[in-house]
């Protein structure tokens, strides 16, 4: 019995319609379930997240050098204008696996951007960047940074040598004499 019902549902005429999709291709009402169906049963793909490497930024994704080159170029836009210190923990936030970045990082990587050598192929910026500073409360743009005085170069002292005197022994003095 069960192979009459397969025999009787496969002689049965099969409705079909075409239905227009989104593209231009028109396609049956049985074959659009079938897809539909399937994509259905398919699993989901997640969008790939972005995984922090040493060279690549945890939220960004981008490089190294190119994140830095970034956060200088729009740290004076209103709302952002981040001090040293706080580019520094932006900077090792976005890059947990790299080398734990200081202060001396943050001011060497605007002094190369400023002069457009940071990274290959990079011009020097139309607007150099400057740090931030807090001051009572608001932050300042300093114009120009200052650098630590230099020493004042200490001449040293002249040496006072005395003159050698040779002593001589009395074995000496004998064979001076004698000869």
């Amino acid at each position: 019995m069960a192979k009459n019902k397969k025999n009787a549902q496969s002689t049965q005429p099969v409705e079909t319609q075409a239905v227009e999709t989104t593209s231009t291709t028109k396609v049956s009402k049985r074959a659009a379930k079938k897809v539909a169906e399937a994509k259905a049963d398919a699993p989901v793909k997640a969008k790939k997240a972005v995984t922090a490497s040493k060279y690549r930024g945890a939220k960004t994704g981008m490089r190294v050098m190119e994140y830095q080159d970034h956060t200088l170029a729009i740290n004076d836009e209103k709302g952002r204008r981040l001090t040293d210190e706080e580019l520094q923990a932006d900077w090792r936030a976005e890059f947990p696996n790299a080398v734990p970045f200081t202060l001396e990082h943050v001011r060497g990587v605007r002094s190369l951007y400023n002069l457009g050598r940071h990274r290959k192929g990079s011009i020097k910026p139309e607007t150099p960047s400057f740090p931030y500073v807090i001051q009572d409360g608001k932050r300042v743009q300093q114009t120009s940074v200052s650098r630590a005085p230099k020493a004042k170069a200490v001449k040293p002292e002249p040496v006072v040598t005395t003159p050698v005197v040779k002593v001589r022994s009395r074995k000496a003095d004998k064979l001076a004499m004698a000869s």
